[in-house]
C-alpha cells in the first residue's frame, strides 16, 4: 500500500491511532468501516472520526483526528482528494483502502483484508509527498508547455494511484494550432494536407517530431519515478499514435503507433508490421489482454495479434 501526504512528510512508523475519512454516503462503503474497526481492535489501533465523519455512522465524534499517525480513506477517488484536501500541511499520511472500487473493502477476503491493513498498521508504507506545482494562471499559450502540463498532471495523478488509465488527445480533428516553437506558422490541418510538397511535408515532420519530443518528456518522467520493484513506467502500457497514416488522402489503414512501456509480456525494441487491413482493434484486444482484460470483441476486431506488439 502507498500513501501520500502533506508537508512535511513523515517516515513510516506503527501506528496507535488511524483517523477514517468515508464515502459521502455511508451505505456505500457497506460493511466496510465494521470490518476496518474489528482489525484496527486486533492490532491495537485507536480509530478517530472527526465529528462530519461520526454523524454520518451515528457515532462519537473526536477533534483528535488531525493529530493521528495515519488516515484511511473508505471511499472512491473523490473521498481520497477530500482527505488529501483536509490533511495538507498536516504531515498525516493518507492511505486509500479502495481507489476507484466503492465496496472494494467488504468484498475482500478477510484474511487479506488483515493482511495488508495490518502490515500498514505495523509501518510497512511508502510515504510519497506530494510535489509542489505552481498553479496556473490560465492555459499556457504555448503548446510544448501546455502539453507538459497536462503530462505532468497525468504523471501526478499515476504516481497518487488516483488513476490507472489515462486518454491524451494533443490535437483534435480540423486543428488550425500554429507552432512557432518549431517555426512552423501556418495551421495544422492546413499542412497535414500537404499534396506531396516536400517543404510541406517538412514543416508538417516538425509537427510530428514536437508532439513526440513532448511524449518522450513524459516517459522519462514516468522512468524517473521509482514504484515498487521498478518505476512507473515499468508498471504501465501506453499507447501512442494518430488515427490516420497519410492525413493528406485521409488514409486509416497501415497506422503508425508505438506502445511502449514494461507492463505484462510486451517484448520491446522492435518493429512490427503487420498485413494490410488487420483491424486496430485487433491491437487493443491483446493490449487489454496483456493488463489482464479479457474481452471476447471490440468495434470491429477479428481476434488477437498473432504476436506480442512492439514495446
Amino acid at each position: 500500500m502507498t500513501s501520500t501526504a502533506g508537508s512535511p512528510t513523515p517516515s513510516a512508523r506503527r501506528v496507535a491511532r488511524a483517523a477514517v475519512v468515508t464515502h459521502g454516503k455511508p451505505g456505500q462503503i457497506g460493511s466496510g468501516l465494521a470490518r476496518l474497526q474489528a482489525v484496527a481492535q486486533e492490532h491495537g489501533v485507536e480509530l478517530v472520526l472527526s465529528s462530519e465523519e461520526a454523524e454520518k455512522h451515528g457515532l462519537e465524534g473526536s477533534d483528535a483526528a488531525t493529530s493521528a499517525d495515519l488516515a484511511v480513506v473508505l471511499g472512491g477517488d473523490g473521498t481520497v482528494l477530500r482527505a488529501l484536501a483536509r490533511f495538507l500541511g498536516t504531515g498525516v499520511p493518507v492511505i486509500g483502502v479502495n481507489f476507484g472500487r466503492v465496496g472494494f473493502l467488504s468484498s475482500m477476503g478477510r484474511r487479506d483484508l488483515e493482511d495488508g491493513l495490518g502490515r500498514v498498521f505495523a509501518g510497512e508504507y511508502e510515504v510519497v509527498e506530494l510535489p509542489t506545482l505552481e498553479r496556473p494562471k490560465g492555459v499556457p499559450e504555448r503548446f510544448d508547455e501546455h502539453v507538459k502540463l497536462m503530462y505532468e498532471l497525468q504523471w501526478l495523478a499515476f504516481r497518487a494511484d488516483i488513476t490507472r488509465v489515462v486518454t491524451f488527445m494533443l490535437g483534435r480533428d480540423l486543428n488550425f494550432r500554429t507552432y512557432p516553437e518549431v517555426g512552423v506558422t501556418e495551421g495544422h490541418h492546413g499542412l497535414s494536407h500537404h499534396a506531396d510538397r516536400p517543404e510541406q511535408i517538412l514543416k508538417y515532420s516538425k509537427v510530428g517530431t514536437l508532439q513526440a519530443q513532448l511524449f518522450a518528456w513524459f516517459l522519462q518522467k514516468l522512468h524517473d519515478t521509482p514504484e515498487g520493484d521498478g518505476s512507473l513506467l515499468d508498471h504501465s502500457v501506453f499507447l501512442y499514435g494518430a488515427g490516420l497514416s497519410n492525413p493528406n488522402t485521409h488514409s486509416h489503414s497501415n497506422l503508425p503507433l508505438t506502445i511502449v512501456g514494461g507492463s505484462g509480456s510486451l517484448q520491446g525494441g522492435r518493429h512490427v508490421v503487420f498485413p494490410r487491413r488487420t483491424p486496430v482493434t485487433n491491437l487493443l484486444l491483446t493490449v487489454l489482454d496483456n493488463v489482464g482484460v479479457h474481452a471476447e470483441s471490440l468495434g470491429d476486431s477479428t481476434g488477437r495479434l498473432p504476436t506480442p506488439p512492439a514495446a
